[in-house]
């Protein structure tokens, strides 16, 4: 019988961190006591915001367009790591601050012009992609391996295992994006997207 393959859960994703450390699995996460899953889980949501937050094809929108509120403010959903102005308003200054866009040229909430925007969304673990997933987690487990174990050996194990995974899920990345000479490195994305 043909054994069906499904993509990276969280639960699969801590017990992969557990065992980095030579720790037992567990069944479960949603009832857990344990610290080393505690941990575990701390670690991976905060590598899970760090990958995200460098603005990946599966997370950037451009050119967004996003509502107003009757005030005229632009609110700032809470799942936005990054947010600027598109480029085809490249005239507009404004930054995020307190939740809302900051208008740095007439110092105000308040907008009355229809803006877009260039946005990085950080998404729940189950909502990326696997190449992502694995990624993520093969970094988690290795930060996780390095901070509450700290075996040199172990870590340059993990560190080989993380260098393979990051490589197939930078050359997806390219692949969904269809970036060209100019747009396949992650230097010149950084540069086009003034990520750094």
């Amino acid at each position: 019988m043909a054994q069906s393959l499904t993509v990276t859960s969280e639960l699969e994703a801590v017990n992969t961190m557990l065992e980095a450390i030579g720790a037992s699995p567990v069944s479960s996460l949603t009832v857990s006591v344990d610290a080393d899953v505690t941990n575990a889980l701390s670690v991976l949501h905060e590598t899970s915001k760090e990958v995200q937050s460098q603005g990946w094809d599966f997370n950037t929108d451009t050119e967004y367009a996003m509502a107003r509120t009757l005030e005229g403010y632009y609110v700032v959903p809470d799942n936005v790591l990054a947010i600027d102005v598109a480029e085809t308003f490249g005239h507009v200054r404004a930054t995020q601050r307190a939740g809302k866009m900051w208008d740095q040229a007439n110092h105000t909430f308040i907008w009355d012009v229809d803006l877009k925007f260039d946005v990085t969304w950080f998404f729940a673990f189950e909502e990326l992609p696997q190449t992502a997933r694995h990624y993520i987690t093969l970094r988690a487990a290795r930060k996780f391996q390095a901070r509450f174990l700290g075996s040199t050996t172990l870590g340059q194990f993990t560190e080989k295992d993380e260098f393979a995974a990051r490589s197939i899920f930078v050359d997806a990345e390219s692949l969904d994006a269809n970036h060209n000479i100019l747009t396949g490195s992650e230097a010149t994305l950084r540069v086009i997207h003034r990520r750094a």
